[in-house]
Parts: structure tokens; sequence; C-alpha cells
């Protein structure tokens, strides 16, 4: 019985980490008016981070991250943003001098992000933080109710 009970709690947790993720999402990200301009890359810089992907064995393989940095201008001012990619291939990256779709708040131009995030992950997010707060909900009564069982 406690062992229901403490994965009912470690699934509540999981699932109001994932509606506050979801909420700071949506709230940095989705609200703001995004305007789309080409820019340049500037500069590539490989990353001391290194990760394997997959399960161990024979289908897990190294990846590398690279940070990229690109150049765009609105209304002639010029900005940089630095995004880090993480590819099994980093040449295949963007290469330096490669053009960009580079997506930017409108309200603050400096803020720049090659793909900003959609709203249906958003709403996964919601959505699975929602189900597994009901999860917890439904094992803490499962939990009482054998709990009270003569």
């Amino acid at each position: 019985m406690k062992g229901l009970w403490f994965l009912a709690v470690i699934l509540a947790i999981l699932g109001m980490t994932s509606c506050a993720y979801g909420g700071y999402t949506y709230s940095t990200a989705e609200l703001r008016d995004w305007g789309v301009v080409d820019g340049v890359v500037i500069e590539r810089v490989p990353t001391q981070k290194s990760f394997r992907v997959g399960s161990r064995g024979a289908k897990s393989k190294p990846v590398d991250a690279v940070r990229i940095t690109y150049r765009y201008s609105i209304g002639g001012k010029p900005y940089t943003v630095q995004q880090t990619h993480v590819s099994s291939n980093p040449e295949a990256s963007a290469q330096i001098g490669a053009r960009r779709r580079i997506h930017y708040d409108r309200q603050d131009p400096s803020y720049g992000v090659l793909s900003p995030p959609s709203i249906a992950f958003i709403i996964l997010l919601f959505v699975a933080g929602l189900i597994l707060m009901a999860a917890a909900g439904a094992m803490l009564l499962i939990s009482r109710a054998i709990k009270r069982r003569p």
C-alpha cells in the first residue's frame, strides 16, 4: 500500500511539472508576436557535450552538440542568436554562410529562434500533466479504499 501511495506522489509531481513547463513554454514563447526574417550562420563551435541516443547496445549511437550563431537584421539593426544543435552528424549541421529562417519577437527583436514551440506541443504537455495527476488521484483513492476494506 505504501508503494502505491509513493507511486501516486511521483505521478502527481510529474504531472504538475509537465503542466508547469507547458505554462512556462506558452507564456515565454507562444504569446510572442513572431516575425520571420532570413538569417545567416556566422559561427559553428563544437561543444564538449557528447550524448548517447537509444538504448544501450547495438542501436545506441553517439551524438555531438554544435553551438551555431546566426545573424539577422531588422530595420537595418543587426542581431545575433545562438542555438545548440545535437546531431549524430555535426558536419551536416548548418555551415558558415548558410541561410536560415529566423523567427523573432516583434516586441523584442533581439529574441530570435529557429522554430518557436508549436501550440500542439504545449497542449500535449498540459494533457499529459492532467492525465498523470488524474492517475495519481485515482491511485490515492484506490489506496484509501483498500485500506478501509475489512
